[in-house]
């Protein structure tokens, strides 16, 4: 092969990796942009942690966005990107939650139910507007109404997966707990 033709095809497949990115890119920022759910739960957008006395925090931890090298063979309470991984709430008691984006300034999250569940949320996007969230929420805070268990995930890293179990106030558990 000559070397015209040599970097020409060199140069073809660049073009094809950067096609390749920015697709990647644009799917995850404007395409797969979780949308609002209607809820039978209120929700609200905030910069600060809740008093884990009325609420539980749960963080998205540096590093969230790397998929993990051992995915779910280090076992079910491996830390995929939600610390804690299992929280337990009560109605009435501590029924709030905050999810809190801890990761890098470009990585971008989210905290979405599960079908199935008992009642839904989305938190949209959290993250900076750097990033590509346009909203530019560093956090999200939903308050769980309907005693169940909710399993959810960050929309964008599909290995990030959390689960909080909400207790009716009759329960003889009355704080907040946590699995990591």
């Amino acid at each position: 092969m000559s070397s015209r033709g040599s970097t020409l095809v060199g140069a073809v497949i660049v073009i094809l990796v950067l096609g390749a990115v920015s697709s990647i890119g644009y799917y995850q920022v404007a395409i797969a942009r979780p949308t609002s759910a209607t809820t039978s739960s209120t929700s609200t957008t905030t910069t600060q942690a809740c008093t884990p006395s009325t609420c539980v925090n749960i963080v998205i931890v540096a590093g969230a966005s790397g998929e993990p090298a051992c995915s779910p063979s280090c076992g079910t309470n491996y830390l995929y990107g939600y610390s804690p991984k299992v929280v337990t709430v009560v109605l009435g008691v501590n029924a709030t939650v905050t999810w809190r984006n801890d990761d890098n300034a470009t990585a971008i999250h989210t905290a979405s139910s599960m079908t199935g569940d008992p009642s839904s949320w989305d938190s949209g996007c959290i993250g900076t507007v750097a990033a590509g969230c346009s909203t530019g929420q560093s956090s999200y805070t939903y308050t769980f109404t309907i005693a169940g268990t909710y399993y959810y995930r960050c929309d964008y890293h599909p290995w990030m997966e959390g689960e909080i179990i909400v207790l009716a106030p009759s329960s003889p558990t009355t704080t907040a707990s946590a699995t990591t």
